[in-house]
């Protein structure tokens, strides 16, 4: 039986058992509902705790790393997608078209695919912006003579031959010299097989939060 407050008891007065079972009543019930409220609450913080630590408590627009190929709720991969700002409004707010827009009502994402984020340093280089890989400069030189042996070369230039005739009389050639320039030979790093600056790298997923 439900009661709605405690009676109120006056000294020298006559106390009925109904009274007292009452009062008792009244106050297991207060008690047992405050406990309900703080079993309620403490879910709650329980649910939010567990969600922060699988999420890396990362916040709308937060990037991170991701050793495996799945994608989990909540997060996009960073592949340039141009999304609708309607549907992902929290993204947006965070970056909005920092990263590229086809029109008014989309939005980039950005795109890591076969990139290396650089931390941001000057206006020269916008923030968010893509920058195309460089490389040091590659320099050599080389000595022309009138025979093999007066030819001298450095670096990734090297004697290839001659051009023209020999006169076997004075061992001179009438002609040219021939010379190959090739920069694998100043290092390995240098790959005709390649067509972009690259560093020793491992494949895995950047993932943005676009939603809490």
């Amino acid at each position: 039986m439900s009661t709605n407050s405690l009676i109120t008891f006056v000294a020298g007065q006559k106390i009925k058992a109904s009274e007292t079972n009452q009062n008792n009543n009244f106050i297991l019930e207060q008690i047992n509902k405050n406990i309900e409220i703080l079993r309620t609450e403490l879910n709650t913080k329980l649910e939010e705790f567990k969600s922060n630590v699988s999420s890396g408590a990362l916040k709308v627009g937060d990037i991170k790393l991701a050793s495996y190929d799945t994608v989990p709720e909540t997060f996009l991969v960073c592949n340039g997608a141009s999304l609708l700002i309607e549907d992902y409004s929290e993204l947006y707010d965070k970056i909005g078209a920092t990263y590229g827009q086809v029109d008014d009502y989309h939005f980039n994402i950005p795109d890591l695919r076969d990139k290396v984020p650089e931390g941001f340093k000057n206006t020269s280089e916008p923030f968010g912006s893509t920058q195309k890989g460089k490389i040091p400069n590659i320099t050599a030189s080389f000595t022309g003579g009138t025979n093999y042996e007066g030819c001298i070369a450095s670096g990734a230039v090297s004697f290839r031959g001659d051009t023209g005739d020999v006169d076997p009389g004075n061992g001179r050639v009438h002609g040219n010299k021939q010379y190959n320039f090739n920069a694998s030979k100043c290092s390995s790093v240098y790959d005709s097989n390649v067509t972009r600056v690259t560093v020793d790298r491992v494949k895995i997923n950047f993932l943005i939060k676009y939603k809490d």
